[in-house]
């Protein structure tokens, strides 16, 4: 009879598990930072690597409020730099280890890093900084359609003159882009192109004739910029008193926007405070120039031409230089 601490023979010996290739560990990290290395048996190494890119992108989106350049080279370089990292880290253990993981285990641990990557970005978007395309021309001159634009969710309440993201009062399900012209309580009038906010008139200036529009400077509570109207001249007047914790919003395009003055049926209706989702800090796309990044640098804050009205610039400084005007009356 055999001893029961004899050595097992070769018929009885546990079969070897399949040698990790290192070429497809680097291929897996090059798709999705961190599998590679769940590839090779080191599962906590790889979920620290994906875990990492997620936070060192979520941290791009967040400095992109500061500068757009951030979202376009920052999280390029981190999106490159963890892929690449992760690839020459999971090559390398492949060719120390002795066995594979199954792919079960690799599909798993993948679909949980992806779902937790979403949850992060959800995240990200939802408190800290979201990403919008302008799709209509309801905020021309300032913003044009192709417009690439950064919101920021943790901006708190806005002021006057500022463009925000909200739920379009009627239908919450769709977003709108425009500029809070009435706070809480004031009353708003519009006469044919003026409006008057508490009896007082807004200031602008003429700039000059661009495309299907004249461009005005406007300036809310000091800020100066851009609105546009069309040639012809409208005779609407109307007055509107904005209600408890709403705002009053106007888009820039003032004859072609459909907002405050006209929701709900033509009778105006102001944006509740829980409609509002976020303020616009930045472009940092832009399909409306030649150059898409022609327009990254404009302050959208202040008041900057649209491509192909540089010729109206010495009009504009002429506006900006002598001041708020207030309109004829």
């Amino acid at each position: 009879m055999a001893s029961p601490y004899a050595p097992p023979t070769a018929d009885e010996a546990p079969a070897e598990g399949i040698k990790p290739s290192p070429g497809w560990a680097a291929f897996m990290s090059l798709l999705l930072p961190g599998l590679g290395q769940v590839y090779v048996g080191h599962t906590l190494r790889g979920v620290l690597f994906y875990a990492a890119q997620s936070l060192a992108l979520a941290a791009m989106f967040g400095l992109s409020l500061r500068s757009p350049w951030f979202l376009l080279f920052g999280t390029t370089s981190v999106w490159l730099g963890f892929r690449i990292g992760a690839a020459v880290d999971a090559r390398a253990l492949a060719r120390r280890s002795a066995m594979a993981r199954g792919p079960v285990g690799v599909l798993v641990t993948a679909v949980l890093l992806i779902f937790g990557g979403r949850a992060l970005d959800s995240a990200t978007r939802a408190t800290v900084v979201e990403v919008d395309k302008i799709p209509s021309g309801g905020m021309r001159p300032t913003l044009l359609v192709g417009d690439h634009v950064l919101i920021d969710k943790s901006a708190g309440l806005p002021a006057r003159g500022d463009m925000v993201l909200f739920e379009y009062p009627e239908d919450r399900k769709k977003n709108y882009i425009q500029r809070v012209v009435g706070m809480p309580g004031d009353t708003i009038r519009i006469d044919g192109r003026d409006v008057f906010i508490n009896g007082e008139a807004v200031p602008k200036c003429e700039v000059g004739a661009w495309e299907d529009l004249v461009i005005f400077v406007e300036w809310l509570d000091g800020g100066p910029h851009l609105i546009g109207h069309a040639t012809w001249k409208a005779e609407v007047s109307r007055t509107w008193t904005v209600p408890p914790r709403s705002y009053f919003m106007m888009g820039d395009n003032r004859e072609s926007s459909h907002d405050s003055r006209s929701w709900h049926g033509g009778e105006g209706h102001g944006v509740p405070e829980d409609h509002l989702l976020g303020r616009l800090t930045g472009i940092w796309f832009s399909t409306a120039a030649a150059d898409n990044f022609a327009r990254i640098d404009i302050d959208v804050d202040g008041a900057s031409l649209p491509p192909e009205a540089e010729g109206l610039l010495p009009a504009l400084e002429r506006c900006l230089e002598s001041g708020p005007a207030p309109p004829a009356q």
